[in-house]
Protein backbone atom coordinates (compact mmCIF):
# COMPACT_ATOMS: atom_id res chain seq x y z
CA UNK A 1 0.00 0.00 0.00
CA UNK A 2 2.84 2.37 0.85
CA UNK A 3 4.29 1.89 -2.64
CA UNK A 4 0.93 2.61 -4.26
CA UNK A 5 0.47 5.80 -2.22
CA UNK A 6 3.99 6.91 -3.06
CA UNK A 7 3.38 6.26 -6.77
CA UNK A 8 0.17 8.31 -6.64
CA UNK A 9 2.04 11.09 -4.89
CA UNK A 10 4.77 11.10 -7.54
CA UNK A 11 2.23 11.22 -10.38
CA UNK A 12 0.49 14.21 -8.78
CA UNK A 13 3.80 15.95 -8.06
CA UNK A 14 4.86 15.46 -11.66
CA UNK A 15 1.55 16.88 -12.90
CA UNK A 16 1.84 19.86 -10.55
CA UNK A 17 5.41 20.58 -11.70
CA UNK A 18 4.33 20.36 -15.33
CA UNK A 19 1.00 22.27 -15.14
CA UNK A 20 1.03 24.15 -11.85
CA UNK A 21 -0.95 23.73 -8.66
CA UNK A 22 -3.71 21.10 -8.71
CA UNK A 23 -7.20 21.71 -7.39
CA UNK A 24 -8.60 18.57 -5.75
CA UNK A 25 -12.36 18.85 -5.34
CA UNK A 26 -13.83 16.00 -3.32
CA UNK A 27 -17.60 16.26 -3.68
CA UNK A 28 -20.10 14.26 -1.60
CA UNK A 29 -17.32 13.36 0.82
CA UNK A 30 -19.85 11.79 3.16
CA UNK A 31 -19.89 8.82 0.73
CA UNK A 32 -16.12 8.49 0.22
CA UNK A 33 -14.55 5.07 0.70
CA UNK A 34 -11.73 4.38 3.13
CA UNK A 35 -9.10 4.00 0.37
CA UNK A 36 -9.74 7.55 -0.84
CA UNK A 37 -9.43 8.86 2.72
CA UNK A 38 -6.17 6.94 3.14
CA UNK A 39 -4.68 8.37 -0.07
CA UNK A 40 -5.73 11.91 0.83
CA UNK A 41 -4.39 11.47 4.37
CA UNK A 42 -1.08 10.32 2.89
CA UNK A 43 -0.91 13.35 0.58
CA UNK A 44 -1.80 15.67 3.46
CA UNK A 45 0.90 14.13 5.68
CA UNK A 46 3.47 14.68 2.90
CA UNK A 47 2.48 18.33 2.72
CA UNK A 48 1.41 17.92 -0.91
CA UNK A 49 -1.40 20.47 -0.68
CA UNK A 50 0.87 23.10 0.86
CA UNK A 51 3.21 23.11 -2.11
CA UNK A 52 1.42 21.53 -5.06
CA UNK A 53 -2.31 21.91 -4.71
CA UNK A 54 -5.48 22.82 -2.93
CA UNK A 55 -7.93 20.38 -1.38
CA UNK A 56 -11.61 21.33 -1.28
CA UNK A 57 -13.98 18.96 0.49
CA UNK A 58 -17.74 19.28 0.04
CA UNK A 59 -19.96 17.21 2.29
CA UNK A 60 -23.40 17.17 3.77
CA UNK A 61 -23.46 17.92 7.47
CA UNK A 62 -26.45 15.68 8.10
CA UNK A 63 -24.59 12.59 6.83
CA UNK A 64 -21.44 11.65 8.72
CA UNK A 65 -18.55 9.58 7.44
CA UNK A 66 -16.35 8.90 10.49
CA UNK A 67 -13.19 8.41 8.39
CA UNK A 68 -13.66 11.74 6.60
CA UNK A 69 -14.44 13.50 9.88
CA UNK A 70 -11.29 12.01 11.43
CA UNK A 71 -9.18 13.17 8.48
CA UNK A 72 -10.63 16.68 8.68
CA UNK A 73 -10.02 16.84 12.45
CA UNK A 74 -6.37 15.82 11.93
CA UNK A 75 -5.96 18.50 9.26
CA UNK A 76 -7.44 21.16 11.59
CA UNK A 77 -4.62 20.51 14.06
CA UNK A 78 -1.84 20.98 11.51
CA UNK A 79 -2.92 23.18 8.62
CA UNK A 80 -5.00 26.29 8.10
CA UNK A 81 -8.56 25.26 7.24
CA UNK A 82 -11.40 27.42 6.04
CA UNK A 83 -14.85 26.00 6.70
CA UNK A 84 -17.76 27.40 4.71
CA UNK A 85 -21.29 26.41 5.66
CA UNK A 86 -23.88 26.81 2.94
CA UNK A 87 -27.44 27.45 4.04
CA UNK A 88 -30.58 27.13 1.98
CA UNK A 89 -31.71 29.99 -0.21
CA UNK A 90 -33.91 32.67 1.35
CA UNK A 91 -37.30 33.45 -0.28
CA UNK A 92 -35.86 36.38 -2.27
CA UNK A 93 -33.08 34.18 -3.64
CA UNK A 94 -35.61 31.46 -4.50
CA UNK A 95 -37.68 34.08 -6.33
CA UNK A 96 -34.63 35.18 -8.36
CA UNK A 97 -33.69 31.59 -9.16
CA UNK A 98 -37.28 30.79 -10.16
CA UNK A 99 -37.47 33.86 -12.34
CA UNK A 100 -34.26 32.89 -14.15
CA UNK A 101 -35.56 29.40 -14.84
CA UNK A 102 -39.12 30.42 -15.74
CA UNK A 103 -38.16 33.61 -17.63
CA UNK A 104 -40.95 35.35 -15.75
CA UNK A 105 -41.66 36.38 -12.18
CA UNK A 106 -43.37 33.52 -10.35
CA UNK A 107 -46.35 34.21 -8.09
CA UNK A 108 -45.41 35.11 -4.51
CA UNK A 109 -47.59 32.25 -3.25
CA UNK A 110 -45.48 29.76 -5.22
CA UNK A 111 -42.25 31.15 -3.75
CA UNK A 112 -43.67 30.99 -0.22
CA UNK A 113 -44.74 27.40 -0.74
CA UNK A 114 -41.46 26.48 -2.43
CA UNK A 115 -39.53 27.91 0.50
CA UNK A 116 -41.75 26.21 3.06
CA UNK A 117 -41.51 22.79 1.39
CA UNK A 118 -37.81 22.83 0.38
CA UNK A 119 -36.29 24.91 3.20
CA UNK A 120 -34.45 26.76 0.45
CA UNK A 121 -32.63 23.69 -0.85
CA UNK A 122 -31.68 24.80 -4.38
CA UNK A 123 -31.60 21.26 -5.81
CA UNK A 124 -35.10 20.49 -4.57
CA UNK A 125 -36.38 23.90 -5.64
CA UNK A 126 -34.97 23.58 -9.17
CA UNK A 127 -36.32 20.08 -9.62
CA UNK A 128 -39.79 21.16 -8.48
CA UNK A 129 -39.72 24.23 -10.74
CA UNK A 130 -38.65 22.10 -13.71
CA UNK A 131 -41.43 19.63 -12.93
CA UNK A 132 -43.97 22.46 -12.70
CA UNK A 133 -42.75 23.80 -16.06
CA UNK A 134 -44.01 20.58 -17.63
CA UNK A 135 -47.52 21.67 -16.54
CA UNK A 136 -47.41 25.48 -16.94
CA UNK A 137 -50.94 26.00 -15.61
CA UNK A 138 -49.87 24.56 -12.26
CA UNK A 139 -47.29 27.34 -11.78
CA UNK A 140 -49.94 30.03 -11.59
CA UNK A 141 -52.50 27.98 -9.65
CA UNK A 142 -50.52 26.04 -7.08
CA UNK A 143 -52.84 25.64 -4.09
CA UNK A 144 -51.97 22.11 -2.97
CA UNK A 145 -48.67 20.52 -2.04
CA UNK A 146 -45.92 20.90 -4.57
CA UNK A 147 -45.22 17.76 -6.60
CA UNK A 148 -42.32 15.49 -5.75
CA UNK A 149 -40.39 15.04 -9.01
CA UNK A 150 -39.03 11.60 -9.84
CA UNK A 151 -35.43 12.86 -9.52
CA UNK A 152 -36.00 13.86 -5.88
CA UNK A 153 -37.96 10.70 -5.17
CA UNK A 154 -35.09 8.58 -6.57
CA UNK A 155 -32.52 10.47 -4.47
CA UNK A 156 -34.52 10.06 -1.28
CA UNK A 157 -35.23 6.40 -2.01
CA UNK A 158 -31.53 5.70 -2.57
CA UNK A 159 -30.61 7.40 0.70
CA UNK A 160 -33.31 5.51 2.61
CA UNK A 161 -32.21 2.20 1.11
CA UNK A 162 -28.74 2.76 2.60
CA UNK A 163 -30.20 2.84 6.12
CA UNK A 164 -30.64 -0.17 8.33
CA UNK A 165 -34.17 -1.38 9.13
CA UNK A 166 -34.26 0.19 12.61
CA UNK A 167 -33.34 3.62 11.23
CA UNK A 168 -35.96 3.34 8.48
CA UNK A 169 -38.60 2.45 11.09
CA UNK A 170 -37.64 5.48 13.18
CA UNK A 171 -37.91 7.72 10.10
CA UNK A 172 -41.29 6.20 9.28
CA UNK A 173 -42.54 7.01 12.79
CA UNK A 174 -41.19 10.54 12.50
CA UNK A 175 -42.93 10.99 9.14
CA UNK A 176 -46.25 9.92 10.66
CA UNK A 177 -45.82 12.33 13.59
CA UNK A 178 -45.12 15.34 11.34
CA UNK A 179 -42.52 18.11 11.06
CA UNK A 180 -42.28 19.10 14.73
CA UNK A 181 -41.90 16.67 17.62
CA UNK A 182 -39.75 16.02 20.63
CA UNK A 183 -37.18 13.26 20.76
CA UNK A 184 -39.09 11.79 23.72
CA UNK A 185 -42.22 11.45 21.61
CA UNK A 186 -40.32 9.67 18.88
Amino acid sequence: RQNLFEAISQVFEHQAEKYGRILFFLDDAQWVDSQTVQVLSYLIALGFFETHGLLVIAKRTEEVNPEVEGMINRVYRTYPVTKITLNGLCPNELAMLSQQVLNTAPPASLIEQLYRETNGNPFFALEIIRHLMEQPSSIKDQTTSLPLPESINALITARLNNLDERSRNILLAAAVIGNNFSLDLL
